[in-house]
């Protein structure tokens, strides 16, 4: 093995290190740790909501559960920014695990656009799973490893382990069963039990999880909150962000050209998955993920222009990312030093915080959709109104409380008297009507604290 032939799978890994390795804190990171503390401390398997009060002890199917069990011992054991480095590690390498054996600067450039998008889901968050489980899905559908019946235990513990990791499991799942199917009607003969019983093996692998069927559930509820297409990054259509679009019509141009050039040669099937992936993100900037891990598999393998001055120019375009790339990297280390540091940097009210709890200000605390997590994990004794767990959830009347907190920090108060909070952690720009009488305590650049006047009594 000549190590020049492989230079620019190692240009490639670096790119994707230095832009998949993110620093910043997720707003949900902190109620994945909460979850994972309690399991490594007493083994419990949390089913019924212990961190808020507006809806204390609701059910629900957590599909995080071997993630926030991972990842909240590699906060204990190895610290923020070592985990911050192995997570950014695991991207980098399903990058690489989706390239081909040879890659040209054409190739190379397609796995930088393609790195370019999947960075807008992935960091500390459990969608890095999702795109290391869906590069080992497509390498092995392209080997034909769906079609061995043999192989079903195999494909059962593979959608066990993704459906603990994140809910990205469902696009797996509905592309190896797509595959399978296309495939059974492409041998023109009546499938033999074994095929059936492999489909199933897949199936009833996600069900391998402390919440079986439930999980399906929460799934459904979690992704339809109608304020959560609106208010939620990850469910927003693409085009809400100018930034993506541009790469994603960028991706098309290269999929179209991909298309003309090769449609003798690419396999149908592979051509339409190729069209329902780049249709998802229009329905949520989360299907992200499938789309550049496809673009990245397909377009490194096929995509070529003969062209010497687009070549330059695609050439300098690359070392202006890969400089741009590195300059970044850089500067988040040296914001990141601590996690209290990045903590401030990230905009988590932790001054805020501390005024609540050292002057007692901890009862119904009506808090930013945000920060609910941070306080879940910085402050456990501090019930929430809310934190990113909650998007899908109803209350008994069939409303979504997501959409109460969109309606009350926007000054539509019809929903106000159901929760009664006596304490408010706003953002600074956030209405204050549904508050008035309320006296401001505590402000700073990042958040405001308002008391009800019973409370002050």
């Amino acid at each position: 093995m000549r190590l020049k032939n492989y230079k620019f799978h190692f240009l490639a890994f670096l790119v994707g290190f230095f832009t998949l390795t993110r620093f910043s804190v997720d707003a949900d990171l902190g109620w994945h740790i909460a979850y994972g503390k309690e399991f490594l401390k007493s083994g419990a398997i949390i089913a019924s909501d212990p961190f808020s009060w507006s809806m204390h002890g609701h059910f629900w199917a957590n599909s995080y559960f071997a993630y926030q069990i991972v990842v909240a011992w590699l906060f204990e054991h190895a610290g923020y920014l070592i985990t911050v480095f192995i997570f950014g590690l695991l991207a980098s390498i399903s990058t690489v695990l989706l390239l081909p054996k040879r890659l040209n600067v054409w190739s190379f450039a397609v796995a930088v656009l393609g790195v370019l998008m999947a960075s807008a889901n992935l960091g500390l968050r459990p969608h890095i799973i999702d795109f290391f489980m869906f590069a080992i899905l497509l390498i092995l559908l392209e080997g034909g490893y769906h079609l061995r019946p043999k192989l079903a235990p195999l494909w059962f513990l593979f959608f066990a382990i993704w459906a603990n990791f994140h809910l990205g499991f469902l696009i797996g799942l509905l592309t190896f069963w797509a595959f399978s199917i296309v495939d059974i009607i492409k041998s023109k003969k009546l499938p033999k039990a074994g095929s059936f019983l492999l489909l199933l093996s897949t199936f009833f692998g996600t069900l391998l999880t402390p919440f079986g069927l439930n999980i399906y559930k929460a799934i459904f509820f979690d992704s339809t909150s109608s304020s959560g297409v609106l208010y939620v990054y990850e469910w927003q259509p693409i085009i809400f962000s100018l930034k993506l679009m541009l790469l994603f019509v960028l991706s098309a141009l290269v999929f179209i050209q991909i298309f003309r050039k090769n449609v003798q040669k690419i396999e149908p099937e592979w051509l339409l998955f190729g069209a329902v992936l780049f249709m998802l993100p229009f329905l949520g900037s989360f299907y992200l993920i499938f789309w550049s891990a496809y673009f990245i598999y397909v377009g490194t393998r096929y995509f070529v222009l003969k062209n010497y001055f687009l070549k330059v120019l695609v050439l300098l375009i690359a070392v202006v990312v890969i400089l741009q790339v590195t300059f970044n990297f850089g500067k988040e280390i040296w914001r990141s030093g601590s996690l209290n540091k990045r903590f401030v940097v990230d905009g988590y009210p932790s001054g805020a915080m501390n005024f609540i709890v050292s002057h007692g200000y901890t009862e119904r605390l009506f808090n930013h959709f945000n920060w609910g997590g941070y306080i879940d994990w910085e402050y456990p004794n501090v019930a929430v109104f809310i934190d990113g767990r909650m998007n899908g959830w109803r209350q008994l009347g069939g409303h979504y409380i997501f959409d109460d907190f969109i309606q009350i920090v926007r000054g539509n108060c019809d929903s106000f008297s159901r929760y009664q909070p006596r304490v408010a952690l706003l953002t600074p720009g956030s209405s204050e009507k549904c508050f008035s009488g309320w006296s401001k305590v505590y402000s700073d650049k990042t958040s405001k604290v308002l008391v009800s006047p019973d409370y002050l009594h």
